[in-house]
C-alpha cells in the first residue's frame, strides 16, 4: 500500500485564501511599495492568479507592482496588463491652465537647438 502524501503547505495556503482575501492582501502590498500608485492599478484574482491592470509612469514601476504582488502569501502568478505612460504627459494633459483658451502651450518654453 502507497503512503498517502500530503501536499506541502505552501501548496494548501491557495486554497485555504479566499480570493477577495488575496486581492486585498495584493492592494495592501501595492499600496505599500514606494514606487507604485496602487490608485491606478486594477487587481483582479482567480484561482490564486493575479492580473494587474492600469497604467503606471515607467518601467521601474511596473516590476514594484509586479514583484509586490509576487510576494504576497497564495499567490500563484502574476501577470499584466500594465501600459506605461509617463506621469508628466498625463499631467500636461490635465493641467487646466494649458487647456484653457490662450494659454501658451509647453513647447513654446523650449530652447531651439
Amino acid at each position: 500500500m502507497n503512503p498517502v502524501h500530503s501536499p506541502a503547505p505552501s501548496a494548501l495556503a491557495p486554497a485555504l485564501i479566499s480570493e477577495a482575501q488575496l486581492r486585498a492582501d495584493v492592494l495592501e502590498a501595492l499600496a505599500w511599495e514606494p514606487g507604485v500608485d496602487a490608485r491606478r492599478l486594477v487587481v483582479q484574482v482567480c484561482r490564486g492568479r493575479v492580473s494587474l491592470l492600469g497604467r503606471v509612469p515607467d518601467l521601474a514601476s511596473l516590476q514594484c507592482a509586479l514583484r509586490a504582488a509576487a510576494r504576497v502569501r497564495g499567490v500563484q502568478e502574476v501577470c499584466h496588463s500594465l501600459a506605461v505612460q509617463p506621469l508628466q504627459h498625463a499631467l500636461l494633459w490635465a493641467d487646466p491652465l494649458l487647456s484653457s483658451p490662450g494659454a501658451v502651450p509647453a513647447q513654446a518654453w523650449a530652447r531651439p537647438r
